[in-house]
């Protein structure tokens, strides 16, 4: 365990060596999740890695993550100066009591009953996905699953947070989510500055897509403005009205237009491409796994005898449930974040100095074979009440933990068994032979390049 004492009579974290001037960074370029696996099983609870000019560490044991997150949380802050471009000083990237401020005023729309509220709107969404699949299942030509999830998760945060239909910029929204995201897997593990603001392709790919998603943030803020304006009552009670109309209990004062434009925008981005990732391997999985499919399928058919889930029925569905949580074990969307050390701290004995920088990692924890047995299978009931009793509350964390544990945690499992049981109850999925998928170590665990899928009517 972690302990406060003389950290400079500690020794410094262990790790490979590396080549001179790169460090590892031609592995972590070669297979970077492999990778930061093998470091964290060889090396311990806590690993130094040169990484180019800079030294970064890795801690992975449940231990080290829940010291971090949640026993000495106020000594690590969120070092997200790459992603501001982006989410700018929204909810995920904020801190401190402009950060606590922000998650009190945002926390009631994510409550758990809150949440049940939103589950018809869930359905009705993936209603009408499963309805435009009708010709697939017909024909029988495949279909990307993947890209599917990112249009339903996509409307499905739209209409509960924004009352927005984005149905008609689906397209668009995806293109300029996927080129964010391409520009901070680029910045993830390049560790020269000067790259990222050269005048390459990729870059003014990502400045353009920068400008798409604030036009169509900033028309939803408007829109919403112009209605309060004309006529409050008829504005809908959702996150973005809550946003234009709070008010500091102190000074009165609203929220500045980029207060608003940087919690939309984080909301927006980080409530539907996790949920989708998440739908996008638990298809995978479970396609590669018939027996856990035709399980899931009883399950649903018996709990829902045919009739659209209700929030009552989340909880009736403890399998598919399950499905969820382990696809979140393989495959965590947010597989790695980082921390920076404000001052010098000791973690499982190792000296951890100011201004260290701390990368946690899901993907890494989640297969430590000291707490997951056979930690490469994929097996649903390793959740099961009496697996799950004795084993480390911090071996499981794909949504961080401790105060800033995710504010869409509820959210996200909800609608993911809600889509989840839905699909299963109106149709079979088969996985296209000959179009593997891989996990690649980008911003987010995107199944690559694409899951195509084959489907046909449940009943059949």
């Amino acid at each position: 365990m972690s302990q406060p004492i003389a950290e400079q009579q500690l020794p410094l974290p262990p790790g490979p060596d590396g080549i001179p001037f790169l460090g590892i960074l031609p592995q972590i370029a070669g297979n970077a999740l492999d990778t930061f696996v093998e470091i964290g099983q060889r090396y311990g609870p806590v690993a130094s890695l040169q990484m180019g000019p800079r030294t970064m560490l890795l801690a992975s044991h449940p231990d080290a993550v829940q010291y971090i997150l949640q026993q000495n949380y106020r000594n690590y802050g969120k070092p997200y100066d790459q992603v501001r471009p982006l989410i700018g000083n929204g909810l995920v990237s904020s801190e401190g009591d402009f950060w606590l401020r922000q998650r009190r005023l945002m926390q009631p729309m994510f409550h758990r009953r809150r949440v049940e509220g939103f589950v018809q709107q869930m359905g009705a969404e993936t209603a009408a996905m499963l309805a435009r699949w009708e010709p697939y299942a017909n024909s029988g030509e495949p279909f990307d699953l993947a890209a599917e999830m990112m249009r339903l998760t996509q409307q499905i945060i739209a209409t509960t947070m924004f009352s927005a239909d984005v149905g008609r910029q689906t397209d668009l929204l995806c293109d300029a989510f996927t080129a964010c995201l391409e520009y901070l897997n680029r910045t993830l593990f390049i560790p020269f500055d000067f790259v990222h603001r050269l005048p390459t392709p990729a870059n003014r790919r990502y400045q353009e897509a920068l400008e798409t998603l604030d036009e169509v943030v900033a028309a939803l803020i408007e829109g919403r403005r112009a209605l309060l304006s004309r006529d409050p009552e008829s504005a809908p009670d959702d996150l973005l009205t809550m946003l234009l109309t709070a008010q500091d209990a102190d000074s009165g004062e609203r929220m500045t237009d980029t207060q608003i434009r940087d919690e939309v925008m984080t909301i927006f981005f980080a409530g539907h491409e996790t949920t989708a990732s998440a739908l996008g391997w638990a298809v995978y999985l479970l396609g590669r796994r018939p027996d856990v499919a035709a399980r899931v399928r009883e399950e649903v058919e018996t709990v829902l005898e045919g009739e659209a889930p209700t929030a009552a029925d989340v909880r009736r569905l403890p399998l598919t449930g399950r499905v969820v949580d382990e696809t979140l074990r393989l495959f965590p969307p947010a597989w790695m974040f980082a921390r920076l050390a404000r001052e010098d701290d000791a973690v499982c004995g190792y000296h951890i100095p100011a201004g260290s920088m701390v990368m946690l990692s899901p993907y890494v924890t989640h297969r430590d074979p000291e707490f997951w047995e056979q930690p490469y299978r994929f097996d649903p009931d390793r959740f099961l009440p009496e697996r799950s009793r004795e084993r480390h509350r911090y071996a499981y964390f794909p949504f961080g933990g401790g105060p800033r544990l995710c504010i869409g945690k509820d959210f996200s499992l909800v609608e993911s068994v809600i889509a989840l049981s839905m699909m299963f109850q109106k149709y079979r999925f088969e996985l296209l032979p000959g179009h593997p998928v891989e996990v690649r170590a980008q911003a987010t665990l995107r199944p690559q390049p694409e899951v195509m899928v084959r489907i046909k009517p449940s009943s059949s």
